[in-house]
């Protein structure tokens, strides 16, 4: 599949503002528990992506387990929530809830 000229300009400019990010100091965020458990949820999920590159999947993963850090404040929510980072744990999309 051929990439749209619209997503290699995309691309690129995400690609350039990588190079850059690389060499600039940390930012700090701040946040309620709550949404950063949904950020984590989120990183989980961008995880299986097919078409992310190794960087990104880092990227999201270092991301989300920061954020699942600071979230799960018992051991029992952090083994719960450690469950999202293996496909093997995904919810059946076949299975019908009722």
């Amino acid at each position: 599949m051929t990439a749209r000229p619209e997503d290699r300009a995309g691309l690129a400019l995400l690609q350039a503002a990588y190079e850059r990010w690389a060499t600039m100091p940390d930012i700090t965020l701040q946040m309620n528990r709550r949404d950063a458990y949904a950020l984590m949820c989120g990183m989980q999920y961008l995880r299986r992506h097919p078409d992310m590159t190794p960087a990104l999947l880092d990227s999201f993963e270092r991301v989300g387990r920061a954020a699942q850090q600071a979230a799960c404040d018992d051991a029992e929510l952090y083994t719960m929530a450690e469950l999202g980072w293996s496909s093997a744990h995904d919810v059946d999309q076949d299975v019908d809830p009722n």
